[in-house]
């Protein structure tokens, strides 16, 4: 799943919202925790959380590079109330999940 990441092109998911990200984070809650994909687990995590503060990032730069451009700024207050709170939510029960698995990546 975590190969749909779109990480080379941040167009093509510029205008996602948490309909798109929420399979990624309940794949991850979702997948069995262990000692052997550990690393990989917290590759997919840390990938995913890239694409959102590409997302981020590049909507609060918009936002505040022409704060007279209306447009900007209503999608990134879009994004901070209707798709950065639902990530929050889900990032925290995924650390809570790596903090009650008791692993730990090793190398």
């Amino acid at each position: 799943m975590f190969e749909k990441l779109p990480l080379k092109d941040y167009q093509k998911f510029m205008s996602w919202t948490w309909t798109e990200l929420a399979p990624f984070y309940a794949e991850l809650e979702a997948r069995e925790l262990t000692q052997d994909n550990v690393i990989d687990w917290l590759t997919d995590w840390s990938r995913l959380r890239m694409v959102v503060y590409e997302i981020y990032s590049r909507l609060y730069v918009a936002s505040t590079l022409n704060t007279r451009d209306e447009e900007a700024t209503k999608r990134f207050m879009t994004f901070v109330s209707e798709t950065l709170e639902h990530v929050q939510k889900a990032d925290q029960k995924i650390k809570e999940k790596l903090i009650a698995s008791g692993l730990q990546p090793e190398g």
